[in-house]
């Protein structure tokens, strides 16, 4: 938690509860790395140089030379250095040990902490570096053995960013190689090793902590443990050859700059972030030459204070459009100022942006973000049409969003589609409760929208697909009912949705649409999905704790009791969709806050994302909120008219040109006289959708146009 008082109160426990054993506490806490960053953290620097010379000679003793242990201590004591105020030793040891703490390849034993507070210390040690890099990028610090430091910080944000995506596969990384026999032995194999190995070096901590010690076990037990441990390089190393995307998955490796240009096009550029406990860096490159680098700085925590004011008024607890809080077009423009400008040199004339974010970063579109400074009008006639006259960043920019910079690789590596699948599957209006299947069976759609009287659209409701039924009935708030399936909100716009795209993409309603009780979990997984360009779900999407016992991001099917489908709990998990085979361009997850990942700040490709790249799709296209319905109906139905018209249009421009028609032209009619009543010009309704992926290609295509 970052508490370095407390942290140290409960190491002094520690040591005086084990006074009597000093040869023991000596072998399991002295120089204990934990131990060290809660003292730098503290501010007590001396004692920490005294832990950080005893952890440097038990390191050597117990693990050697070459192994992460002693990486991670000279880490510290250049983090030690830093805030002593001695950058040029701080840079020695830092340009020793990164190459070992970039590796994913952690010795076990080595981590005492477990691989949260792995993570914790590396990210503590490598943030101060990204400090120093910068100072050496802007010249406050002069570093001749390091040519390009924009470029050696870029390395160090992609693996602190990917060690969320390692976390969050890294619990089914069994189930994910079940499906291939071969691949499952040897993650079981590996996965047994490091049970080994940590059973043997608790036996060696005892051993060594004996007051007359037995060099003949203990050299011994040092024999089995390297020889395991080597054993268990070999299966890394093995897998890394044979399965690269599992290994890429579970062990992300990091990627040069260089890497990446090879794979973008002419008109691309790539805008990244790291958003830290002290600092955010951001960096912009294009398709050739150098990137724009900078140091901005905002902490995490002022970070998420900015995103969170200016989300109020895109997730709003509000059950009229006249309660509509009005979008902050100063703010937004000083997150754009702060955080985009800086770097613009490297992306400015590039009609495509790749965006790696990260942080609370992730959960906010750069599409709706002011480009300049003005002021919103409200004179106009028509409700909400002021916000046409912002200059948003999706006006001059198609936009991607990338969960790391490598994913481009990964995606742009991949072989077109095979040219003989069909072009749709579409799953939407699922089945929640009994009450639900008695209206589709009388032919009702699911409740009639509240609406308001003619000629007033500040009364009208605002109809947003809402997670599950609450106290207002309307938007999910924290009055909850109940957190069972059978209280999910019916989905009755998302049928039409389906409808529509699939009457766009000319597909056949009779072997390719599955709606009500067929949108279920059974039909998912008994259809073959690998023959299918586009694949969309029109429902819920969920993460943990959103029902009862849901411990992975999901998507919400029909009740199993509903659908004749015993088989299943209808909730197709993130698990699940890592066993599904995809050969998709595009997957379409048109539902609630589905990029917001395992909770509010996440990476914008939620888990349901990264486990629908795993399964085999170039694209995802991402709700952001709750998003109203028939907005979010005419958006992504226009997207795929205008893809089916034009077979060159890339993913990313047919998602820029349908924001911009809804943004510019979208006006919501009275049903009854057809009158205008309010723009679809406020961003709530027109920028509710993430492209995550790889924005190029259009329809059944690879092609690499924009």
């Amino acid at each position: 938690m970052g508490n370095w008082q407390a942290a140290l109160q409960e190491f002094d426990t520690i040591k005086q509860a084990m006074a009597g054993q000093p040869d023991l506490f000596h072998i399991r806490f002295d120089g204990d790395p934990d131990w060290i960053m809660a003292l730098i953290g503290a501010g007590r620097l001396a004692d920490a140089d005294a832990m950080i010379a005893a952890a440097m000679l038990k390191s050597k003793d117990l693990f050697g030379q070459d192994l992460y242990a002693l990486a991670e201590i000279q880490g510290l004591a250049a983090v030690n250095h830093i805030l002593r105020g001695d950058r040029e030793k701080a840079l020695k040891l830092f340009t020793t040990c990164t190459p070992a703490l970039l590796t994913k390849k952690i010795q076990p034993g080595a981590d005492t902490g477990g691989a949260s507070a792995f993570n914790q210390r590396r990210t503590f040690i490598l943030e101060h570096y990204l400090e120093l890099l910068a100072l050496i990028h802007t010249g406050k610090m002069t570093a001749p053995n390091i040519e390009n430091p924009a470029a050696e910080a870029f390395q160090l944000a992609e693996v602190l960013r990917g060690s969320s995506v390692k976390k969050a596969v890294g619990a089914l990384s069994a189930r994910i190689a079940a499906g291939n026999d071969d691949l499952a032995d040897l993650v079981r194999r590996e996965q047994d090793a490091v049970k080994q190995v940590s059973a043997l070096r608790s036996v060696l901590y005892n051993a060594l902590s004996q007051p007359e010690k037995n060099y003949d076990i203990i050299n011994e037990l040092n024999t089995n443990i390297a020889e395991l441990s080597a054993a268990r390089n070999a299966i890394q190393v093995e897998i890394e050859s044979r399965f690269p995307e599992y290994a890429n998955l579970t062990n992300p490796k990091p990627t040069r700059i260089a890497a990446i240009q090879k794979y973008m096009h002419a008109n691309e550029a790539l805008i990244a972030f790291y958003v830290g406990e002290r600092q955010t860096f951001a960096w912009g490159f294009p398709q050739t030459g150098k990137a724009a680098f900078a140091a901005i700085p905002e902490n995490e925590a002022t970070v998420a204070k900015r995103v969170d004011h200016i989300r109020k008024a895109l997730a709003p607890q509000a059950d009229t459009l006249v309660n509509l809080p009005v979008f902050d077009i100063d703010a937004a423009y000083s997150l754009y100022k702060k955080f985009l400008d800086p770097v613009k040199p490297g992306w400015g004339r590039a009609k495509h942006l790749s965006v790696v974010p990260h942080g609370p970063l992730g959960y906010l579109p750069v599409s709706l973000l002011p480009t300049a400074r003005v002021s919103l009008k409200q004179d106009s006639a028509l409700y909400l049409a002021g916000y046409r006259s912002i200059p948003w960043l999706i006006r001059d920019h198609s936009i991607t969003v990338l969960p790391a910079a490598d994913v481009l690789i990964t995606l742009r590596k991949m072989p077109p589609g095979a040219d003989q699948r069909q072009v749709f599957a579409g799953f939407g209006d699922p089945l929640f409760s009994q009450n639900q299947l008695n209206d589709e069976k009388q032919g009702n759609q699911g409740p009639v929208t509240r609406g308001a009287g003619k000629g007033q659209p500040g009364l009208l409701a605002l109809k947003t697909r809402a997670i599950r039924i609450t106290e207002k009935t309307t938007l999910d708030d924290e009055g909850l009912n109940t957190a069972s399936l059978s209280m999910l909100q019916p989905l009755p716009d998302t049928r039409d949705e389906v409808l529509s795209i699939a009457a766009a993409l000319q597909a056949d309603p009779s072997q390719d649409i599955f709606l009500g009780s067929q949108a279920s979990e059974k039909q998912v997984k008994s259809l073959d999905l690998s023959n299918r360009q586009i694949l969309i779900f029109a429902t819920h999407g969920l993460v943990p704790g959103d029902l009862n016992g849901l411990h992975q991001p999901a998507l919400a099917l029909s009740a199993p009791e509903l659908a004749g489908d015993s088989e299943n709990d209808g909730l197709l998990t993130m698990g699940e969709i890592m066993g599904l085979r995809l050969d998709a361009d595009w997957v379409i997850l048109s539902a609630c806050n589905t990029a917001a990942g395992e909770g509010a700040g996440a990476e914008a490709a939620s888990g349901l994302g990264r486990a629908f790249f795993y399964a085999g799709t170039r694209a995802i296209l991402l709700s952001n909120w709750p998003v109203e319905s028939q907005s979010a109906k005419l958006l992504t139905t226009d997207v795929f008219k205008r893809q089916s018209a034009d077979p060159l249009l890339s993913r990313a421009a047919a998602l820029q040109a349908g924001m911009l028609n809804l943004l510019d032209k979208g006006v919501y009619k009275d049903p009854t006289n057809k009158k205008p009543l309010f723009a679809y010009a406020h961003p709530i309704f027109w920028a509710p959708f993430t492209l995550v992926g790889d924005g190029s290609g259009a329809v059944g295509s690879m092609q690499q146009t924009q």
